[in-house]
């Protein structure tokens, strides 16, 4: 009787855990989104995804999750960017980012050195690079003086 009454009781309650685990996960994709996606559109400004780019995004991923996300969700999150770039186009959907962002000047800032970061990863910021961390800066209303003490920061 025990031991039917228990396993009753646990598959619930393990459901509750994985529905918890899930929503948990939901919640931090959503909050790292923004910050992932321009760092994505940092890297690929170039059309090269660059082996220590792709480390440095998936680091600052790790981090920003919390360590609460895996590798395969990242690279799911990755595909997302590249179709929406696609598709919205890479300028409108920075200016959408910048919107979502908007309202808090640490994640503004937050976002841009993350970006800067990436750009700096494989030791060159390419053209098409700066290109994206300029459209950046405006979009998420980053004054250039600021994004200079920004930049001096990152060494």
């Amino acid at each position: 009787r025990d031991n039917l009454l228990e396993s009753k009781h646990r598959p619930a309650e393990e459901q509750v855990g994985r529905e918890t685990n899930r929503a948990l996960k939901s919640a931090i994709m959503r909050r790292i989104e923004p910050f992932a996606e321009t760092m994505y559109l940092v890297m690929v400004a170039d059309e090269q995804t660059d082996s220590t780019e792709l480390a440095a995004l998936t680091a600052a991923l790790h981090i920003l999750a919390g360590g609460q996300l895996d590798d395969s969700e990242f690279s799911t999150l990755l595909a997302q960017f590249a179709g929406t770039a696609l598709r919205v186009g890479v300028e409108a959907r920075i200016a959408q980012l910048g919107s979502l962002l908007s309202a808090d000047r640490e994640d503004r800032e937050t976002a841009f050195t993350l970006d800067a970061v990436i750009a700096l990863a494989d030791g060159s910021v390419e053209r098409e690079e700066n290109n994206i961390l300029e459209l950046v800066r405006e979009y998420f209303g980053i004054s250039t003086k600021r994004a200079n003490v920004l930049l001096h920061d990152i060494d």
